[in-house]
């Protein structure tokens, strides 16, 4: 029965190390991310910048549904250059609807608006552009998950900000969508 007993456990370790390292792995991506993200000081730490969208593109979709990470990435706003802020900000938005389950496209959408309403007024055209696209593609998941009312409730009180802020561009994406 000994010889058997042990048989068996020889069998099950290593599995159980496969599941220790798979967890471990995830972590990991978890804390690189993480790393990157808290490693930038300044607008010259390209390698770094660079470094987080490999790991936005990268990272399994438990990574992404922390909430630290839009905080991460909110926080990036004083250390690094406009670009890379808004660019950084839109591929994580874009990276949550391109896995499209519910709970990515929930995530997208408290994402997108959460958003776009700290990010109203940007200071630069390219802050804008970058508002706008986001604007457009908050459709997308809102669609995906079927939340067709919810939908056209928030663009429809866009629409009625944007008329009275004469932001046209907006305007015209509310309308579209």
């Amino acid at each position: 029965m000994k010889q058997h007993f042990n048989f068996f456990a020889i069998a099950l370790m290593p599995f159980l190390f496969f599941t220790a390292i798979a967890k471990s792995q995830n972590l990991n991506k978890i804390d690189s991310l993480s790393f990157y993200l808290n490693s930038i000081k300044s607008p010259t730490d390209t390698n770094n910048i660079k470094q987080i969208f490999v790991w936005l593109y990268k990272s399994s979709e438990d990574v992404l549904l922390k909430e630290n990470v839009l905080n991460e990435i909110e926080k990036l706003k004083k250390n690094v250059g406009d670009r890379d802020y808004y660019d950084l900000a839109t591929a994580y938005f874009e990276r949550l609807i391109g896995i499209n389950t519910p709970a990515s496209n929930a995530k997208a959408i408290a994402v997108g608006q959460r958003w776009l309403s700290q990010n109203e007024n940007p200071e630069s055209k390219y802050g804008h552009y970058a508002y706008l696209a986001i604007l457009r593609n908050l459709r997308i998941p809102f669609r995906n998950s079927g939340k067709l009312n919810e939908s056209i409730e928030y663009f429809t009180g866009a629409e009625k900000k944007y008329v009275a802020a004469h932001d046209s561009g907006a305007v015209s994406i509310v309308y579209n969508v």
